[in-house]
């Protein structure tokens, strides 16, 4: 993904921009031996985890690259601009990388909704966004312009694969827990569509905003419900703290079937220990170079 990421952008600064969506702006006419990338990991909240990685992941990529002369002979130079994952925040980041610090580019920003509210600044700030993170339908949709470039699939693409699936997993009445984000309500969407398909009911249906800690109440709402299956959407910090207050309940032992999305990952796996044993998640990538449609955590 990094060697395709840095052709492009060889491309991009070589011969111009190519169009993503409609008409494209400039990346600007920088001429200086240096280019720069602005990195906007989230630093703090659920997510704080994924953006260090994130983060180490372009400064990797950037070393290597350097190490190798850089694009077009010009070496590459992050900016980095820590943000809390609210879209504003993140805005405001992406002003500061590009205006004060003289970023063109713009890369490691976390969520759908910090991607939405950045790209329709894009073409004002004349700069372009490379999305490896954020999956939502709409940026490629009608949230998408010719300054923003997605590396990465869809929700929907990630959910078809699981809900290929449903039809085999064992549940009839499943209760949905999803982030209160775009991604959250995507996923939930799709999936509703393939329960009934699969001539399963969603008994119950509830959000948590990002950052949610306590998840007593919610629990307390998923075990009322009488669902014999649980389908999940809560990432990073929140997914830790749904699962270590979801094993307090014995809450797994309830449900013939726990379907994740993006709740369990590697980068969690020693946080999450042995409590996500005997559940199902889809899996993307692993350092294994292993893909799959879905799997149980005790076969990774």
């Amino acid at each position: 993904m990094a060697s395709k990421f840095w052709t492009a952008l060889s491309a991009l600064m070589i011969g111009g921009l190519v169009v993503a969506c409609g008409t494209p702006g400039s990346a600007g006419t920088d001429t200086s031996d240096v280019v720069k990338v602005a990195i906007i990991p989230s630093s703090s909240g659920a997510l704080a985890q994924f953006g260090s990685d994130a983060a180490d992941a372009w400064q990797f990529a950037v070393d290597e690259v350097n190490a190798s002369g850089g694009i077009a002979g010009r070496q590459i130079e992050l900016v980095r601009v820590d943000t809390d994952a609210t879209p504003a925040a993140t805005v405001r980041a992406a002003r500061e990388a590009v205006t004060q610090r003289g970023a063109s580019f713009i890369g490691a920003v976390m969520t759908s909704t910090e991607h939405g509210a950045l790209n329709a600044q894009l073409p004002g700030l004349n700069a372009l966004s490379f999305n490896g993170l954020g999956k939502d339908d709409a940026l490629t949709g009608k949230d998408c312009n010719a300054n923003a470039f997605r590396a990465v699939q869809s929700t929907t693409m990630d959910m078809n694969a699981l809900a290929a699936s449903l039809a085999e997993l064992p549940g009839e009445k499943w209760a949905i827990q999803a982030v209160d984000y775009s991604t959250g309500h995507t996923s939930a969407e799709i999936f509703k569509e393939a329960a009934a398909k699969a001539g399963k009911t969603v008994v119950l249906e509830q959000y948590a905003p990002l950052n949610t800690t306590e998840f007593g109440s919610y629990i307390s709402k998923i075990v009322a419900s009488a669902a014999d299956a649980l389908f999940a959407v809560e990432f990073g910090a929140d997914g830790i703290a749904f699962v270590n207050q979801a094993a307090q309940f014995n809450l797994a032992d309830r449900f013939e079937t726990v379907l994740g999305f993006n709740m369990v990952s590697e980068p969690l796996f020693d946080a999450l220990g042995d409590k996500i044993l005997g559940y199902y998640n889809n899996l993307g990538y692993d350092v294994n170079e292993l893909f799959g449609l879905h799997t149980r955590t005790d076969d990774v």
